[in-house]
């Protein structure tokens, strides 16, 4: 498999974790709550655009 910079329509499963894994990362440097409750209110939009064209392109290529 060719290694591409991850868009929208090619990120595979593994790239998503990693995204979700820095994201849990950079959000333990703020208090919890905070940010929790800012996710919760608008999610990252990379994580938020692709995650549903994630999970329909795995599906299909598995």
């Amino acid at each position: 498999m060719i290694r591409r910079p991850p868009t929208a329509l090619s990120l595979t499963k593994q790239d998503v974790e990693e995204m979700r894994k820095t994201m849990n990362e950079q959000a333990t440097k703020h208090s919890d709550g905070e940010e929790r409750g800012r996710e919760t209110r608008a999610p990252p939009q990379p994580t938020h655009a692709s995650t549903p064209h994630t999970r329909h392109a795995s599906a299909s290529r598995d």
